[in-house]
């Protein structure tokens, strides 16, 4: 499934997956930060020599870029028992460097649709709600990722105001048509971007 509101840009499809698994249910998300900007973390995505694929990319500005299919094992979270069991989100920026209003907004508008879709219990930290860091119980080695940089307390309060219902969710199903001329202006800049990084 491909969320509908994220611009698709697809990873290398030789990336992902174990042993010939390639998908399946997911239990949550796991909140990464990319650690710099998002061409570079592009470019490090597409590097076929590279042991890393993840999800979403949440950049600074502009919408969400979704990879990979939600129920794809991306290889992000540090274990194979990590990357089986959650989605991965990358945020674009790096430690001490707080995230943009329209990350926070990315993920606040995200989260409620992932909990429909996947048939979440709920949106609970350590729940539903991890970061990389906590994928040590998983089995992962010990990072500082995402390094403080979500801001919990603010994505958890505005998901409780701000939490859609159904009816209100398939509302704004009907608006995605009214911003895909936006989406697809973006997705022409990041083409545009890996074409200069090629040359």
């Amino acid at each position: 499934m491909w969320y509908p509101v994220a611009t698709r840009r697809e990873g290398p499809s030789t990336k992902g997956g174990y042993g010939g698994q390639i998908s399946g249910f997911k239990d949550g998300i796991v909140f990464h930060s990319m650690e710099g900007e998002l061409v570079a973390a592009l470019a490090e995505l597409d590097r076929p020599d590279r042991q890393a694929c993840w999800t979403f990319s949440n950049p600074k500005n502009g919408p969400l870029l979704q990879h990979y299919p939600i129920e794809y094992h991306t290889w992000a979270s540090g274990s194979p028992e990590a990357n089986i069991r959650f989605v991965s989100i990358e945020h674009e920026g790096i430690a001490g460097k707080p995230l943009t209003q329209t990350q926070i907004d990315n993920d606040v508008e995200l989260l409620p649709w992932l909990k429909d879709y996947c048939g979440w219990p709920g949106l609970e930290r350590r729940a539903q709600l991890w970061e990389h860091r906590e994928m040590v119980q998983f089995g992962a080695a010990p990072t500082a990722c995402p390094s403080d940089r979500i801001p919990w307390n603010l994505i958890l309060s505005l998901l409780g105001e701000d939490m859609p219902t159904q009816a209100e969710f398939d509302a704004l199903k009907v608006q995605v048509q009214m911003i895909q001329d936006a989406q697809n202006a973006f997705a022409r800049d990041v083409v545009a971007a890996d074409a200069s990084l090629q040359s």
